[in-house]
């Protein structure tokens, strides 16, 4: 504390001075409520700074704009949109090649049980192998063609895209995902 012509003066910042670490909470807390824009919900928001101070939602709002807050916010929006997309595939992935699995494993029972009491005993065996061989099949080429399309860049996306639909404009023809070509991971697995 200093003195000026019998006038006591202290260390503490002016009001309208505060910290980057507290513009910082602010942002972030605007940002996890889901960064709403009414005076009375930015009063709720914010927090206290270090000398327990709150800023007014008009110095917020000046820092929002000052700061690009907006087109942060958007661009940290897009990253949690692009996670969840990402973590919604890999999950597909893993579950198709669960199935794979299960099919592969239904197969191979449907083959023991022909081995041990041969053609005459039971049909279902064979619709076991047929079955499991099929679901296979399908289950490996769509997991990885998925995983093909995770691998791509925008580029690579907008061209694979654009082939897709050039093909099915010149025959007419449905695509299967399970045609796209890959490399088999059968052998890997076994």
């Amino acid at each position: 504390m200093s003195y000026n012509g019998g006038v006591a003066k202290t260390n503490t910042p002016k009001m309208t001075d505060y910290s980057e670490i507290y513009k910082e909470q602010c942002f972030l807390a605007w940002y996890a409520a889901g960064r709403p824009t009414l005076v009375k919900k930015l009063e709720e928001i914010l927090p206290e700074d270090e000398y327990k101070r709150k800023a007014a939602p008009i110095t917020f709002w000046h820092w929002r704009n000052e700061n690009g807050w907006d087109v942060r916010a958007d661009y940290l929006d897009a990253r949690v949109i692009k996670e969840a997309e990402d973590s919604i595939v890999q999950s597909k992935i893993l579950m198709l090649k669960e199935i794979a699995a299960r099919a592969r494993k239904m197969s191979k029972q449907g083959e023991e049980y022909l081995d041990e009491n041969g053609f005459d005993s039971s049909a279902s065996a064979v619709q076991a192998i047929v079955k499991g061989a099929e679901l296979e099949r399908q289950s490996r080429g769509m997991s990885a063609a998925l995983m093909k399309v995770l691998e791509l860049d925008d580029d690579g996306l907008k061209s694979e895209t654009q082939r897709l639909v050039e093909r099915l404009l010149e025959s007419g023809e449905t695509i299967d995902v399970a045609e796209i070509p890959v490399e088999d991971d059968a052998e890997s697995e076994d």
